[in-house]
C-alpha cells in the first residue's frame, strides 16, 4: 500500500478526516432521462428564506429576528472549517477586549449530518497516524473525536443540495464556554440573558465571515443575594457600572480550511519556539512519541532566486484606533524592529505596519484577517499579552494580536501593597522551610501573582492560554525608574520619553511571541556591567541578547546618566532564532530540513545564543532568572542597591514640597527598601546553584550541561546578603522622616495604616536566611560537593553554615548589644536550626551543622553573661532566652536518645 508523506497526512491522514468520494456521472442520454417532478421541499425552502436578510460569503447566513440560519451545501459536509472567537469588548480583569475564547486558539471543525440535525465535530488532531500504519485501527478505536453540538435542519433543497440549519446556538458562546469565562473573569454567577442578546452585525470579506454578537449576562440571585459559582471569583476585578449587568461584544470568525503547500518545521530544544504538539503513532516504540512543530508565519520570497526580495505575503500589523496618537510611533518602532532579523535572510519589508482607518465602518480589531495591536484599559493594573492564532495541524500562525494595557504607564507601587501587607505571613512560611521543599523564591518571585491563580482556574476549565507577565512587572519597574531618574537628576529625560522606550521594548517582546518565540531568560547574561555602562554598546546591542527576556531598566545606565534605559533593538539571540524558524531551506519535506536545522541549532554555544525558558527560570540556575541583568548578576544587584540607597537619601531629604502630602514619599521609601531586600532573594540563587544549558554533544563551544556555580560566586552571594542586607536597618532615615510615613487619605486603605517597617523588614530578612538554609538549597550544596572530584574547589556545607549562621550571630560571639531587627533575625534562626536538627529529611551534613551551631550559639550566649555590664537589659534577656531555648532542645535530644 502506498505511504503518503507525513506532512500530507497532517492535513488529510487523520482517521476523522475522510476525503469526499466523487459520485459517478449519470451517463443516461438527456432525451432518455425521466423528467422529475419539482420536489415540494424546494418551494418550502425558498419560502423560508424569501423574506430574510441574506449575507453572502463562504458561509451564507440568513437573519430571522434573533435566529441565525446557515445555508449549508451538502458538498461542504465533512470539510474542515476554522472557527475562532474573540472578545470585542471587555468587562473585567479576566475578560478584556481582545482575549481569545476556547480551548484552542483556532478551532478546526467539520459538519456531519445526522438525521434531522447537523453535528459539529472536532477531529482528534492531538493523536495522528498514517492510514496504513499497523496501529491505525487500534488508534481509531482508542482516540475518539469530539461532538460539540447539534443544530436542527429546518429546510432542505434537494435540487441545489442545500440544508437550512439553525445555528443560533453556535454564536451564543456555549462552544467556547463563554459563560464560564464571564463568571471567572468578572466574578459572580452570571447567565446569558437571551432576551437582550442577539446579532450586532454579520459581514463577509472574501474567504472570511464575521459574526459579531451582543451578549448580555445578568447576575443570578438567590435568597441570600448573589451566589458565586467558584471561590476564585473574588480574584476578578469587574469594570461594571452595576454588577447585575455584564454586557459583552464577541466577534466570531469562520473560514474554510484550504489545502496549502506550507511546510511545517520541526522544533529543536536548543531554540525557543512555541510548538504545535501531537502524539505520533508512527513513533510508538520511541521514548519520545511527541512530534513538535514550531509556530511561525508562512513567509516566502516573492522572487526566490534573488538575494533580496519582498515576501509573497508580508507580516502586516495594523495599529488599532484605540492607540493614543502620541504613542503610535513607539508601537510602530517596536514592531518594525523585527525586520532586522529578516533582512539577513534576504527579506525586504518582511514586517509592515499600517494604521486602521477610524472612519472605516467595517474595521473590527477582532477580525481574523488582520494582525492587530490594540490598547485597552484597566483601572488598577497594567499588562501586555500576545494572542497568536495557529493552524492546529501545522502550527502556521494565521493571525495574531497584542493587547497593551494603559495601566503599564500609570505605574503604581504594587510592591508596597503586595510586599508590606502580607509580610506577617512570611515569617511563618519561612520557618516551615527548615525542612520543607517549597522554595522561598517561589513566594518572593513572580509565581506569586494572582494572575497565575487565574491561569490555574482557566486551565481547570480547559482553556490553554499563554500568559506573559513582562508588561505587568515592567509597570512597577517603570514607576521606580522614573523616580530614580528624578531623584538622581540624570539622565535628563521626561516621563514621556522614558514611556516611549518602555512601550517600544514591550511591543518588541510581545510581537516576538507572535512570530513564534518563547521567553529566553538566560539572554540577560550577554553583557557585563562595564558594557552596560557603555552607551554605544547598549545602543547597538541592547541591554540583553534577546527582547524575549524579562529585563528591568538598565540601572547601570541610570548611574552613568544614559538615555537608553530599555532595549531599543532586538538582540543576537533573536536574529539567530528567527533564522532557525524562517530561513528558506531547500528540501522536499520537514524531515529533509533536519540537517540544515541542526547546523543552525548547534550554534547555541555562540555568545548570546543560549536559550532557557519558563520551565527553567527561578529554580536552581542563577543565570536563568526573571528580572536580573548582566553576565554576573551579583554586580547588577549591587548597582541596584547603590541606586536604591541614593534615591532613599534624596527622597528622605528633599520630599515632599511645601503644600504636598507625604504619600508619594512614603510609597517610594518603602518600595525602595523592599526592592533592596528583594535583591538578596535573587542573589541567594547562586548558593548551591547549577549552571545548566540545553547544548547537545558536538555543539559549538560545548560546555557541561549541569555544572555547579563556582565556589567564589557562591561566597560572594552570601557576602552580599549577610554583609549588606541582613544588617540593613533605618540608619539613613531621620526620625522626622520615620514619623511622617503617612498615606493619602483619599485612599480608603490609609485609615488603618500605621507605617509598619519592623515587621516587613524583619520578615524579609528572615526569608533571606531561609532561602540560604532551606532544604532545597542544602541538598544542592551536598550534591555539588559530592560530584566535584578535585578539578574545581567545592563550596562545602561546613563553610556555608559558618558564613551564614556565624554572621547572623556575630553580635552574640562578640558580646555586643543587638538591635531590634538583629534580635528578630537571631530568634528566627534559632527556631530554624532547631527544626533542622529534628529532621531526618536533610542531608546528613546539614543536620550535623545545625546541631553543631546550636551548641555554639548556646556557648556564646552563656559566655555573654560574663559581660552583662556591657550589655543593655533587652540584649541580656535576649541572650538568656536563646540559651534557655537551646538548652531545653538539647536536653530533650539527650532524653530521646
Amino acid at each position: 500500500m502506498k505511504r503518503f508523506p507525513w506532512w500530507v497526512v497532517v492535513t488529510f491522514g487523520l482517521s476523522s478526516i475522510a476525503l469526499p468520494q466523487e459520485k459517478a456521472a449519470d451517463t443516461k442520454p438527456a432525451d432518455k432521462q425521466e423528467e422529475k417532478k419539482k420536489d415540494p421541499k424546494v418551494d418550502d425552502y425558498e419560502k423560508a428564506v424569501k423574506e430574510l436578510t441574506r449575507i453572502d460569503g463562504p458561509f451564507v447566513l440568513y437573519q430571522r429576528k434573533k435566529d441565525i440560519l446557515l445555508e449549508l451545501p451538502e458538498e461542504r459536509i465533512g470539510k474542515l472549517f476554522l472557527f475562532q472567537a474573540t472578545l470585542n469588548s471587555g468587562a473585567g480583569s479576566g475578560a478584556q477586549a481582545g482575549d481569545p475564547l476556547g480551548i484552542f486558539a483556532v478551532e478546526a471543525l467539520r459538519w456531519e449530518k445526522k438525521d434531522d440535525f447537523v453535528w459539529i465535530v472536532r477531529p482528534n488532531f492531538q493523536y495522528r497516524w498514517m492510514q496504513d500504519d499497523p496501529l491505525a485501527v487500534a488508534s481509531k478505536r482508542s482516540f475518539p473525536e469530539a461532538i460539540l453540538g447539534g443544530y436542527r435542519i429546518e429546510q432542505t433543497n434537494p435540487e441545489k443540495k442545500l440544508l437550512l440549519v439553525n445555528v443560533t446556538a453556535l454564536f451564543q458562546g456555549d462552544l467556547f464556554q463563554l459563560s464560564e469565562l464571564v463568571n471567572l473573569g468578572v466574578g459572580g454567577n452570571y447567565s446569558l440573558d437571551r432576551d437582550k442578546s442577539g446579532v450586532d452585525r454579520i459581514k463577509s470579506f472574501g474567504d472570511n465571515t464575521i459574526v459579531r454578537m451582543f451578549m448580555h449576562y445578568q447576575l443570578q440571585r438567590g435568597p441570600g443575594g448573589p451566589m458565586p459559582t467558584m471561590p476564585l471569583f473574588l480574584l476578578a476585578e469587574p469594570f461594571l457600572e452595576d454588577r447585575r449587568s455584564a454586557p459583552l461584544y464577541v466577534s466570531y470568525n469562520l473560514w474554510y480550511r484550504k489545502d496549502s503547500d506550507y511546510r511545517p518545521r520541526f522544533a529543536d530544544q536548543r531554540v525557543g519556539y512555541f510548538t504545535q504538539d501531537y502524539y505520533n503513532v508512527e513513533r510508538f516504540l520511541d521514548q519520545d512519541r511527541k512530534q513538535r512543530l514550531i509556530m511561525r508565519y508562512d513567509l516566502r520570497k516573492k522572487n526566490p532566486t534573488e538575494a533580496v526580495s519582498e515576501p509573497v505575503k508580508p507580516i502586516v500589523w495594523y495599529l488599532d484606533t484605540s492607540i493614543p496618537d502620541k504613542y503610535k510611533d513607539a508601537v510602530r518602532d517596536g514592531i518594525l524592529m523585527w525586520n532586522k532579523a529578516f533582512e539577513p535572510l534576504g527579506y525586504r519589508n518582511a514586517v509592515v505596519v499600517k494604521e486602521a482607518d477610524p472612519k472605516d465602518p467595517d474595521w473590527d480589531h477582532a477580525d481574523a484577517r488582520h494582525n492587530v495591536f490594540r490598547w485597552t484599559m484597566s483601572p488598577n493594573s497594567g499588562y501586555a499579552v500576545a494572542l497568536f492564532r495557529t493552524d492546529p495541524y501545522t502550527g502556521e500562525v494565521l493571525n495574531a494580536g497584542v493587547t497593551f494595557d494603559a495601566g503599564i504607564l500609570a505605574g503604581g507601587y504594587w510592591e508596597h501593597e503586595y510586599m508590606v501587607d502580607p509580610a506577617s505571613d512570611w515569617k511563618r512560611f519561612a520557618t516551615k522551610q527548615a525542612t520543607g521543599h517549597q522554595r522561598v523564591q517561589d513566594v518572593l518571585f513572580s509565581r506569586r501573582h494572582d494572575d497565575e491563580k487565574w491561569q490555574q482556574s482557566a486551565g481547570a476549565l480547559g482553556w490553554k492560554m499563554h500568559r506573559c507577565d513582562y508588561g505587568r512587572r515592567l509597570a512597577a519597574d517603570f514607576a521606580l525608574t522614573c523616580e530614580a531618574v528624578t531623584a538622581i537628576g540624570k539622565p535628563a529625560m521626561t516621563r514621556d520619553e522614558l514611556a516611549r522606550q518602555l512601550i517600544t521594548n514591550i511591543v518588541s517582546h510581545e510581537v516576538g511571541h507572535c512570530l513564534g518565540l518563547r521567553h529566553n531568560f538566560v539572554s540577560s547574561t550577554n553583557l557585563t556591567t562595564a558594557q552596560l555602562a557603555n552607551a554605544d554598546i547598549v545602543a547597538r546591542e541592547g541591554t540583553t541578547a534577546s527582547v524575549m527576556d524579562y529585563v528591568p531598566s538598565n540601572t547601570v545606565g541610570v548611574l552613568h546618566g544614559h538615555r537608553t534605559l530599555y532595549s531599543q533593538t532586538i538582540g543576537k539571540y533573536d536574529i539567530w532564532a528567527i533564522r532557525y524558524g524562517y530561513e528558506d531551506i531547500r528540501a522536499n519535506s520537514p524531515q529533509g530540513e533536519r540537517p540544515r536545522l541542526n547546523e543552525i541549532a548547534r550554534l547555541s554555544g555562540e555568545p548570546g545564543h543560549a536559550f532557557m525558558t519558563d520551565e527553567d527560570a527561578d529554580l536552581y540556575n542563577p543565570f536563568v532568572m526573571r528580572f536580573d541583568n548582566a553576565r554576573n548578576s551579583l554586580d547588577y544587584f549591587q548597582a541596584d542597591i547603590d541606586v536604591y540607597k541614593r534615591v532613599r537619601r534624596t527622597v528622605a531629604k528633599s520630599w515632599p514640597k511645601s503644600g504636598q502630602n507625604y504619600s508619594r514619599k512614603t510609597q517610594i521609601l518603602v518600595a525602595m527598601m523592599m526592592r533592596t531586600l528583594m535583591s538578596g532573594a535573587y542573589a541567594s540563587m547562586y548558593v548551591g546553584g547549577i549552571d545548566s544549558t540545553r547544548q547537545h554533544k558536538g555543539d559549538v563551544n560545548q560546555r557541561p550541561t549541569l555544572a555547579p556555580v563556582s565556589a567564589d560566586g557562591q561566597r560572594r552571594a552570601v557576602e552580599l546578603i549577610t554583609g549588606e542586607l541582613l544588617t540593613m536597618g533605618l540608619g539613613d532615615l531621620s526620625e522626622e522622616t520615620l514619623l511622617n510615613l503617612s498615606r493619602d487619605y483619599n485612599d480608603e486603605s490609609s485609615y488603618d495604616w500605621i507605617a509598619p517597617l519592623r515587621s516587613p523588614i524583619s520578615s524579609l530578612q528572615s526569608m533571606l536566611v531561609a532561602s540560604l538554609l532551606q532544604a532545597d538549597t542544602l541538598h544542592r550544596i551536598a550534591e555539588n560537593q559530592f560530584k566535584l572530584k578535585g578539578g574545581q574547589s567545592a563550596y562545602t556545607m561546613t563553610e556555608h553554615y559558618h558564613r551564614v549562621v556565624g554572621n547572623v550571630f556575630k553580635e552574640v560571639s562578640l558580646h555586643q548589644n543587638t538591635s531590634d531587627l538583629r534580635r528578630d533575625l537571631q530568634q528566627f534562626t534559632v527556631q530554624f536550626l532547631i527544626a533542622q536538627a529534628r529532621s531526618s529529611d536533610l542531608p546528613s551534613d546539614a543536620s550535623l551543622m545545625s546541631r553543631h551551631w546550636l551548641r555554639r550559639i548556646f556557648e556564646m550566649a552563656v559566655d555573654g553573661k560574663k559581660s552583662r555590664s556591657q550589655l543593655n537589659q533587652t540584649t541580656r534577656i535576649h541572650f538568656d532566652d536563646m540559651a534557655d531555648t537551646i538548652q531545653r532542645f538539647l536536653n530533650r535530644q539527650v532524653i530521646d536518645r
